[in-house]
């Protein structure tokens, strides 16, 4: 357990998956403190549904270079989201940034006004956890490269790798 905390507080990343997805849960639990009554969908769980065929919307609220790099493909960017709300009704949200905090505050904001939205639990490094799709939003194609926002989010799965 020592290593672990070493590791989480103190910004060394572990070096195989599992310390990886330990340390990430970790450090998203502790983000989620900050809107504990946030509803919040797990990547499995995503994963699931999408392969059931269920209509989501996915909304990337990251920063444009976030995004230049991935994204989960089908996501819209927020303004996106916001043009499409002007025309259609959303089935269920999802939204997602690096490892959650962004994508929480953003689920609050659209939950006041009314909305299904969804918070991605551990955001796209989560999702790499699972092995989840990445595209290159400039190119449509399929890619492993992660915006990691710094070098302390980066927890990654192995397969991908992390910019910042």
């Amino acid at each position: 357990f020592g290593s672990f905390m070493a590791f989480s507080v103190f910004g060394v990343n572990p070096s195989n998956d599992d310390s990886r997805r330990w340390a990430l849960d970790w450090r998203a639990s502790v983000l989620r403190n900050g809107w504990a009554s946030t509803p919040s969908m797990t990547p499995e769980q995503l994963q699931q549904r999408r392969w059931n065929g269920e209509s989501i919307w996915l909304v990337d609220v990251r920063e444009a270079d976030e995004q230049s790099v991935s994204m989960i493909p089908g996501a819209l960017t927020v303004a996106g989201y916001e043009q499409r709300l002007r025309s259609e009704d959303p089935p269920l949200v999802v939204a997602y940034c690096t490892m959650g905090f962004r994508s929480g505050v953003f689920t609050d904001q659209q939950r006041v006004q009314g909305r299904d939205v969804v918070n991605l639990s551990g955001g796209i490094v989560a999702w790499t956890h699972v092995d989840g799709d990445l595209v290159d939003p400039g190119t449509g194609r399929a890619t492993k490269y992660v915006h990691v926002y710094s070098s302390y989010w980066n927890l990654v799965a192995s397969g991908y790798t992390a910019q910042w």
